[in-house]
């Protein structure tokens, strides 16, 4: 009999001695007197003392087994039936799931988690019968790096234990059950199954409740070999990041250098540190406290000749000197876009052609505007966006090779550039579609949705709704965006607040819009043609498994 938190049982077996000792200290003491009148009633007292004591025992033996008890349920005791295995001397189809994942590599002298799940591994395998077949699964990684295939001889499988090494995942008891299961169903003929996990068993691993006592059950019997350090104090890494996502070439960058620590002492003078491009910029000392996550703010200002800012890109490393056994998340590394400039692609009905004198202006005149005040395009300061305004017939690979956005607005027919900007969003682009006063649907339903091989994500219906302001109306019926129709996260971005946003999109009134058209024929048909191709892949792939 094993336990997967023993700490427990100990408890309970120190606090069963509490009724016992309470039993003790509350015994009654009777001074004695000699009572001549008394003597008649003294053998009737002694009976219902015997009874008394005896119900008193019963009791106390009651409240201790239900503290014990309470102390080996809590510490999970399990079974290793190894011993059984090996004592029948009939060969096994060893099943053997070792967990390979980060917390695994915990350990000091070179000696870690993993290399002490291998050595039982290893006994297990040379104390197992000959003849038995050895499955030999790492519980991270990808399938195509092991075999569920078993190994033939002991010699095999030994070395296929010795090959697994750390990975940067994490594990969880649904894995365990998933891999054992396909690793036995692909030798239906070993019916003797010996299903062995060898893990340091995090809790996080092991989620409490049905769920996990449904997925033991589909294997049948899962045995357990822990294998967790004693000493378990940890500083680590959790996030690097930029406050800005970005760094802006001509203003001061900061770095956020998230720590957590889980311990029994406080850990002073922890020094933190951060890399640029392989410099060491800046090193900073905190204390730290059990169970504490504490932020890390430092600053750092590119050279514009910079290599970072001639490529784009820099490579930054925050590093934390920890004294624990786990070494492996104290660094963490980041790849840092650095732009002087962030390039926006504009497009719309005028391009360059633009002229405000001549009240000549593109429909995306007012959000360009935004993005660039007119005191920062008329100044000579450094801007943060690079503004290229175009016409939709100018729009080519080389123009949006380094946009970071595309905004179109006011384009009647986007046939010219359809397959330029679905090819820029595929690749992981940001395309921003408003109708603008030239939109025509019919156009944009043959050109930019064609069949569901176009940049709308939806055909739209051929009829707008309202009327733009002009000539020959008489009363103008603006409209505005509903905020509770916007249900998706990416109108509701997490840093503002509700009422926020409730007023911001409260500003912007329209008086003529289109209409997505998502119950139409052509959207029932792209539907059906999807489903088609789905099934014939899933299909293909069940012929080729």
């Amino acid at each position: 009999m094993s336990f997967l938190t023993s700490a427990f049982a100990f408890a309970g077996l120190a606090l069963a001695a509490g009724p016992i000792i309470i039993h003790l200290l509350n015994r009654r003491r009777f001074t004695v007197i000699d009572w001549a009148a008394m003597d008649f009633l003294k053998e009737a007292v002694q009976r219902q003392r015997r009874i008394l004591t005896l119900r008193d025992i019963i009791l106390l033996i009651l409240r201790t087994l239900c503290v014990l008890l309470f102390g080996l349920a809590m510490a999970r005791p399990y079974s290793e039936s190894d011993s059984a295995v090996v004592s029948s001397g009939q060969p096994v189809h060893a099943i053997l799931v070792v967990d390979n994942s980060l917390s695994m590599a915990y350990g000091s002298s070179g000696q870690t988690t993993l290399d002490s799940a291998k050595k039982a591994a290893i006994g297990l395998v040379e104390d197992l019968p000959d003849g038995s077949r050895f499955s030999i699964i790492p519980l991270c990684g990808e399938v195509s790096d092991f075999s569920f295939d078993p190994e033939g001889t002991k010699d095999a499988a030994t070395e296929a234990i010795k090959e697994i090494q750390v990975l940067d995942r994490t594990a969880s008891v649904s894995q365990v059950v998933t891999l054992a299961k396909e690793a036995s169903e692909r030798a239906p003929d070993l019916p003797s199954k010996h299903i062995v996990f060898f893990g340091d068993q995090q809790s996080n691993c092991w989620p409490k409740g049905v769920a996990t006592s449904g997925l033991l059950a589909s294997i049948g019997k899962l045995n357990v070999v822990q294998v967790s350090p004693g000493d378990k104090d940890n500083i680590w890494i959790e996030d690097l990041r930029v406050q800005d996502e970005v760094a802006d070439a001509d203003a001061t960058t900061v770095f956020i250098v998230r720590l957590r620590y889980r311990g029994e002492a406080a850990q002073n003078e922890v020094q933190v540190s951060l890399d640029v491009d392989g410099d060491v910029v800046s090193t900073k000392s905190v204390v730290l406290r059990d169970k504490q996550t504490r932020e890390v703010l430092f600053t750092y200002k590119y050279e514009l000749d910079s290599s970072a800012v001639q490529s784009g890109f820099s490579q930054v490393k925050a590093k934390v000197s920890s004294h624990d056994k786990f070494t492996q998340d104290d660094v963490r590394y980041l790849s840092v876009p650095v732009l002087s400039e962030i390039p926006v692609v504009f497009i719309d009905q005028y391009g360059s052609d633009e002229d405000p004198a001549r009240n000549r202006l593109g429909d995306t005149y007012h959000v360009r505007r935004l993005l660039t005040p007119s005191h920062a395009i008329d100044s000579k300061e450094q801007r943060l966006i690079r503004i290229h305004h175009v016409k939709i017939d100018q729009v080519d690979t080389t123009l949006l090779e380094y946009a970071r956005l595309v905004v179109m607005a006011g384009v009647e027919n986007p046939g010219p550039a359809v397959d330029v900007l679905r090819e820029y969003v595929e690749q992981g682009g940001q395309l921003f579609i408003a109708a603008g006063g030239s939109f025509d649907p019919v156009a944009w339903n043959e050109e930019g949705w064609n069949n569901g091989r176009g940049i709308l994500p939806s055909p739209l219906q051929p009829v707008t709704v309202g009327k733009l302001p002009g000539d020959g109306v008489k009363e103008l019926n603006p409209f505005f965006i509903s905020f509770d129709s916007l249900a998706t996260d990416s109108f509701l971005p997490p840093e503002e607040s509700r009422q926020n946003l409730e007023d911001i999109y409260s500003i912007p009134l329209f008086f003529k819009a289109v209409v997505a058209d998502l119950e139409g024929d052509a959207m029932k048909n792209y539907r059906k043609v999807e489903q088609e191709k789905v099934a014939a892949a899933e299909k293909a792939a069940q012929d080729a498994a």
